[in-house]
């Protein structure tokens, strides 16, 4: 490298390898080769066997990584995680936890999520074993928004009733044991519903989740509805 720009080749040689995750190559063979030819001989590590990806992580996990993909897990107690990245080749990280909110609370941004059971649409519903109803959950959506996911969580005790599209921006539905999954391309601005019928089938008290409304490839940009107790008599 001559000139001091090495920061920006760096990001130069990260943005030309990213273009290939679309369709698992670049647009012709002449510009695969042109862009190989200029960027392979500054990703070759001197004294190396080729182009390899190495990581050091230390905190609470103390490891060298070389061999892709990696997964590891640790405790929130046992402090921070520091990821050291010791070569030219683009190394993707994605770090989550996972934990239980016994009591979630509804979180009104970007959408606005609320949800009926039964007609009722306060904190404790009652259903009539044996007699069908549903979920009614409204978006009320700030800004247009493309490719949402509604989660419909169901009560224990219930199955579904009719499945059936409804509303006019669903592209597909997804029933799953334990919740509906509603597929959106794009939700304009406004408020929106959507309906999920229910049988309940088997009485007792039942805790169901929140409804909740979210960005697919964003989904920390999610809004949800408060918990409900459920009571099938």
């Amino acid at each position: 490298m001559k000139g001091g720009h090495e920061p920006e080749l760096t990001r130069i040689r990260t943005f030309l390898l990213q273009q290939r995750r679309t369709y698992s190559h670049w647009g012709s063979t002449y510009e695969a080769a042109e862009i190989l030819e200029t960027i392979v001989p500054d990703l070759l590590v001197p004294g190396g066997n080729g182009l390899v990806a190495r990581v050091q992580l230390s905190g609470s996990l103390n490891q060298e990584v070389s061999k892709f993909p990696f997964e590891g897990k640790v405790s929130a107690a046992t402090g921070p995680l520091t990821l050291h990245k010791e070569s030219g080749l683009p190394v993707y990280a994605t770090a989550y936890q996972s934990f239980l909110n016994a009591a979630p609370e509804a979180k009104a941004a970007p959408f606005v999520v609320t949800t009926k059971l039964a007609g009722q649409s306060g904190s404790r519903v009652k259903f009539r074993a044996g007699q069908p109803t549903e979920v009614l959950v409204t978006v009320d959506v700030k800004a247009e928004a493309r490719y949402v996911l509604l989660e419909v969580p169901i009560p224990a005790g219930c199955f579904y009733g009719e499945k059936e599209r409804g509303n006019h921006f669903e592209v597909h539905r997804e029933y799953l044991r334990h919740q509906v999954g509603i597929f959106m391309d794009v939700l304009p601005i406004g408020r929106h519903t959507f309906r999920v019928a229910l049988q309940p089938r088997f009485q007792g008290r039942y805790t169901i989740d929140p409804a909740k409304a979210k960005l697919m490839y964003f989904p920390t940009r999610f809004g949800r509805s408060a918990s409900k107790q459920v009571v099938v008599e």
